[in-house]
Order: C-alpha cells, then sequence, then structure tokens
C-alpha cells in the first residue's frame, strides 16, 4: 500500500513545496528537516552512496 503524496498534492494545487536533498544518509538530517517546514526530502541514489537498505531504514512518518 502506498500512501498518497502530500507533496504532489501541492503541486498540483499550484502551491509551492520546500524540498532539499541528501547526498550522504545522515538519519538526523530527516528530522531536523522536518522541523523547518520542508514538504519532502530527494533521496540521491544515482550520484551517491546511498543504498537500497538505507532507503529502508529512513524513519517513516517523522513529524515535527
Amino acid at each position: 500500500f502506498m500512501r498518497s503524496s502530500k507533496t504532489l498534492a501541492k503541486l498540483r494545487a499550484g502551491k509551492t513545496v520546500r524540498m532539499t536533498a541528501m547526498g550522504y544518509f545522515i538519519p538526523p538530517f530527516i528530522r531536523h528537516a522536518a522541523q523547518h517546514g520542508f514538504d519532502c526530502i530527494w533521496l540521491d541514489q544515482e550520484h551517491t552512496h546511498i543504498t537500497t537498505t538505507d532507503t529502508h531504514n529512513v524513519p517513516g512518518g517523522q513529524r515535527s
């Protein structure tokens, strides 16, 4: 089951989306981004060393 994307809904509604990117796997950064109002985080697996295992270990539902 995939939940609906709040970020995609904002984009479709013509609203601004705040996004940041992670080039390294730093779990505390996820909470930091959530606390500072970012809507989503891009996990770059093509140009960095973030592995599929890392993405599976990203804590879900981070809430500030």
